[in-house]
């Protein structure tokens, strides 16, 4: 029997990704999208089809749901960068830090009775990262996104319990006429990150005012992915050049989130204002490239959500 494969949700995620960018409606975007499906039908093994079976009729089987109360707006999020990289064998370091860029996207969650609910996110955005060491004059331009599938279950009024599966993309593309430089070596360097694993958290709804709540979540997540990284060392004294395309790595990190919302009863709108802190490590297993990677993004977050039931 298959087994279930990383890389097939991975290849969805990224034809999402390039429907951000519109892309989208071009007809070979849309043969791909129905050929994942396909694909995934075919390849998903029983490990995967038990989840879904038990978290479903988990859901379904002990309510008489009538109807779904839905919830669907949009979220953005002002954030900040900083990158701290370390090369284990030389012990240089590079640091980073972006100016503040948006990420945006849309937001839906189903809540199907009182204890269970499935909540869905997805945020792109765009960064540009300068280095902070006075040596060097590395730039990189980055396409980020940040996805979460979840299925919350109520534990008491003001608590839930989530988890589910998380993903993570980002690319870093060098600026041109700027470099990497490690003595007596110069590095060219293009990232294609592509993550994918689970997260689990915990997270509250306390009543302020009749129309006022204070929201908070707190999750970490381990994901894993091969990716394709090219990296191009150019010696300066021999002028020699060295490719190596690939590199594996983990990601593993938490999450954090404090808002006041602020529900307008007359249209069925919730606003969101807070901020948000998510802090990772990338850990390469590569011996050629022995690279760890600490990532903090943090910032304002904005959203509007509109609440329906069919």
């Amino acid at each position: 029997m298959k087994k279930f494969s990383l890389d097939t949700i991975s290849g969805a995620m990224i034809i999402l990704e390039k429907a951000f960018r519109s892309e989208i409606f071009c007809p070979d975007y849309y043969l791909k999208l129905k050929k994942f499906f396909s694909i995934l039908c075919r390849r998903v093994g029983l490990p995967l089809r038990l989840i879904i079976s038990i978290l479903f009729l988990s859901i379904l089987i002990p309510y008489n749901v009538y109807a779904l109360d839905i919830t669907a707006g949009a979220a953005t999020w002002l954030a900040w960068g900083e990158q701290h990289s370390e090369r284990s064998e030389t012990k240089y370091t590079l640091d980073m830090e972006s100016s503040p860029a948006f990420l945006y996207g849309p937001t839906l969650s189903v809540k199907f009775n009182e204890d269970f609910n499935l909540t869905f996110v997805f945020l792109y955005g765009r960064f540009n990262y300068k280095s902070q060491n006075p040596d060097d004059s590395t730039e990189f331009k980055s396409n980020r996104i940040d996805t979460d599938i979840a299925i919350n279950y109520r534990l008491s009024e003001y608590f839930k319990v989530f988890g589910g599966i998380k993903y993570l993309s980002f690319d870093m593309m060098r600026v041109p006429n700027s470099f990497y430089i490690v003595l007596p070596q110069l590095y060219d360097q293009q990232v294609l990150h592509r993550s994918l694993g689970l997260g689990l958290g915990l997270s509250a709804t306390i009543p302020v005012s009749e129309n006022m709540f204070l929201l908070g979540t707190f999750s970490g997540f381990y994901l894993t992915n091969a990716g394709k990284e090219k990296i191009t060392v150019i010696d300066l004294a021999t002028m020699g050049t060295i490719n190596n395309s690939k590199a594996k790595y983990r990601d593993y990190g938490i999450n954090s989130q404090v808002s006041i919302a602020y529900y307008i009863a007359s249209i069925s709108t919730a606003i969101n204002l807070g901020g948000r802190i998510q802090y990772f490590i990338t850990d390469y297993n590569n011996d050629e490239y022995p690279v760890t990677v600490t990532h903090i993004i943090y910032g304002i977050t904005l959203s509007a959500i509109y609440s329906f039931n069919i």
